[in-house]
């Protein structure tokens, strides 16, 4: 496969990622991260076992006898996804894209460099490292685009709070007295609540340093995924070597989710009242992982881990651009500003200059 068709390929991947996330992510909020998780899996291995039966052209029982470590993809999309989710509310959705991003960045490069997981050399050169500092630089933009979305969020919400206070200071009839005692109940919640946060970031400044471990070793962990898959399907095919990877990460969310209704004291399918809520669309987030998995394992070869995690930023960051512009998937309709069209641009150039530093 030549260079052009697979960074082709893996924009696709990155584009799949960016409706994925908010597919598996409406889900989630309705029915729990865990019940999500197992959908994504179990509709993406049902997928996969009617493509392997149909179109398949590899040998899955020689899975039995590959190495250990190139069984573990479906386990490192499991990690990923609990992890981000844990250490969103802690760290906030910026930081946790950045920690996520740098880690991709940097593993996958480290990757391609020791040429690690049977992933072949690539010698590390000035060019290439000119394309990794330009790929920070996007990821520094991104996050700055976030940050600043959620600070104009928080005025937004202090203003409303205080045209609330000046109606009911100046007497307004218009303002009911019901909606007055909910302004000032919610008020003191989120009162309590925001200085209840600002002692906790205070005081366990540890616990924060501990998810951002964590989401950094998710980026580590993604940029493994693509060559482990990748390496097994040289022993049993692409199809074959996907469906392994499902295989694996449905057993694991699963027992996760048999965990949390054990704790909890919950079944495993979500009461009538919370399915009717639901959408056909949201069920489809198995679909987008097979391609994205897919894609990976073929473009992995031809443009190495570094260059792949780099595509797949970009597609990510430009069909989350267009999700977040229109409000698509349930998500809230949000003005793209120049810092993250600025982070996108950085991103590109770096995928240009890593692919002319292969030439």
């Amino acid at each position: 496969m030549n260079t052009t068709l697979a960074i082709a390929i893996a924009l696709l991947a990155g584009l799949a990622m960016a409706v994925q996330t908010p597919t598996n992510g409406s889900l989630g909020v309705l029915c729990a991260v865990e019940r999500s998780s197992v959908v994504n899996f179990l509709g993406g291995w049902l997928l996969l076992a009617l493509l392997v039966a149909f179109a398949g052209t590899g040998d899955l029982a020689l899975a039995a006898h590959a190495p250990w470590w190139q069984l573990l993809g479906g386990a490192y999309g499991i990690y990923i996804v609990l992890a981000v989710s844990a250490a969103t509310p802690v760290l906030g959705v910026a930081l946790t894209l950045m920690a996520v991003m740098f880690g991709q960045l940097t593993a996958g490069m480290v990757i391609d460099t020791l040429g690690l997981l049977d992933v072949a050399r690539l010698p590390f050169s000035p060019l290439r490292a000119a394309g990794c500092l330009a790929v920070a630089v996007g990821i520094a933009f991104v996050y700055v685009s976030r940050w600043k979305l959620g600070k104009a969020a928080a005025v937004g919400r202090a203003a409303v709070s205080e045209a609330a206070v000046r109606k009911i200071a100046a007497g307004d009839a218009a303002v009911d007295e019901v909606a007055i005692g909910e302004t000032a109940a919610g008020e003191a919640r989120q009162g309590d609540a925001s200085a209840r946060n600002v002692a906790g970031r205070r005081g366990d400044a540890a616990r924060a340093v501990r998810y951002l471990l964590l989401v950094l070793a998710a980026g580590v962990v993604s940029s493994m995924q693509s060559p482990t898959n990748t390496a097994l399907s040289r022993h049993v095919g692409s199809l074959e070597a996907s469906f392994v990877n499902f295989s694996v990460g449905l057993v694991i969310a699963c027992v996760v989710l048999a965990v949390r209704c054990v704790r909890r004291g919950e079944k495993p399918v979500p009461p009538r009242s919370v399915l009717r809520r639901t959408r056909p669309w949201q069920y489809v987030g198995g679909l987008y992982g097979v391609v994205i998995v897919i894609a990976a394992i073929l473009a992995t070869p031809a443009i190495g881990v570094g260059l792949l995690m780099a595509c797949e930023m970009l597609g990510q960051l430009a069909g989350g651009m267009v999700i977040d512009g229109l409000g698509l998937l349930r998500t809230p309709k949000v003005r793209l500003d120049g810092w993250r069209l600025g982070g996108v641009a950085w991103i590109a150039l770096g995928i240009v200059l890593v692919t002319l530093a292969r030439l």
